[in-house]
C-alpha cells in the first residue's frame, strides 16, 4: 500500500472534521510547494541573468581593447 493508500485508509476512520483539517493541510503544503519551485526557478532566473549581464561586460571590454 502507498502512502496516499495508507493516509486514505486512515482518514476514513477518523470524523469529518478532522478529515477538513487535513484536507485544508494538503492544501497548505501544495502551495508551499508552488512557491519552493517558484522562488527556485527566480533565483535560477537571477543567475542566468547575473551570468549574461557579466559576459555582456567582458564582452564590452574586450571589444574597447580591440
Amino acid at each position: 500500500m502507498n502512502t496516499a493508500e495508507l493516509i486514505y485508509q486512515k482518514s476514513k476512520q477518523l470524523p469529518e472534521i478532522v478529515n477538513v483539517q487535513i484536507l485544508h493541510f494538503v492544501e497548505y503544503l501544495e502551495e508551499k510547494h508552488k512557491l519552493a519551485e517558484a522562488s527556485q526557478t527566480a533565483k535560477q532566473s537571477t543567475d542566468v541573468m547575473t551570468h549574461l549581464q557579466a559576459s555582456i561586460k567582458k564582452n564590452h571590454r574586450l571589444g574597447e581593447l580591440l
